[in-house]
């Protein structure tokens, strides 16, 4: 869609991802002030009806370097496993997550929001017990 944009074949699209994603930062650069964002916030009661997985969240203008902040909708990142996946694999694996937070922060600064307090928030995917097992380790009750 970045590539579309930028070359005229559309005027618009929704997008949903981590930031920064690479194509929307190509699309800034290269098509600077032509590109902007719009605020879609006022869609958010709308969308809780629906899930409450929606929340408010912002654009900060330092990720596309915008001339401001821009309030938009997210939904969080939620590693999602088989339910019979075994507790063992998914108790390493959440551990590692919080251990090497500040590795995956290098690779993409979105992982500096990962958190204890956020870990439990799957609604509406239940936690899987493996993972329920490693928090009750790492101190998130």
């Amino acid at each position: 869609m970045p590539d579309r944009s930028r070359s005229g074949g559309i005027d618009g699209f929704f997008w949903s991802g981590g930031l920064p994603t690479g194509g929307l930062t190509d699309l800034f650069t290269t098509a600077g002030d032509k590109v902007k964002f719009i605020d879609i916030s006022p869609l958010l009661p709308k969308l809780t009806e629906l899930n409450p997985a929606y929340q408010a969240g912002t654009i900060r203008a330092d990720v596309y370097r915008t001339q401001t902040d821009t309030p938009t909708i997210v939904v969080p990142n939620v590693p999602l496993v088989r339910k019979d996946l075994d507790a063992d694999v998914a108790c390493a694996i959440t551990k590692t997550v919080f251990e090497k937070k500040d590795a995956l922060a290098q690779a993409n600064p979105a992982a500096k929001g990962i958190s204890l307090e956020n870990a439990r928030k799957t609604d509406p995917v239940p936690l899987h017990r493996g993972a329920a097992k490693a928090l009750g380790d790492l101190g998130a009750n």
